[in-house]
């Protein structure tokens, strides 16, 4: 188990007894939760204050497609055969 607080690894823990380095592993493992709890509500934090400026969409076209086609130019010249 590693991380910027705890390092097991190393064994600098010198109590002798499985129960005695159970619970001292549990303490450890409780402080990182907290640590863990604590940098998470932090980040989001800072998320909500630099929180981005919503994008609107534009607006829909209104009408139908006959209103559409209508109001377009209408080719000249002979008709398609």
């Amino acid at each position: 188990m590693k991380g910027n607080i705890v390092n097991i690894a190393r064994k600098s823990i010198r109590v002798m007894g499985l129960t005695k380095v159970t619970v001292m592993l549990a303490i450890t493992i409780a402080g990182l939760n907290l640590e863990i709890i604590r940098s998470f509500r932090a980040r989001k934090t800072e998320e909500r204050v630099r929180k981005p400026i919503p994008r609107t969409r534009s607006k829909r076209r209104h009408g139908t497609l006959p209103q559409i086609l209508d109001a377009a130019p209408r080719p000249t010249g002979r008709a398609p055969p």
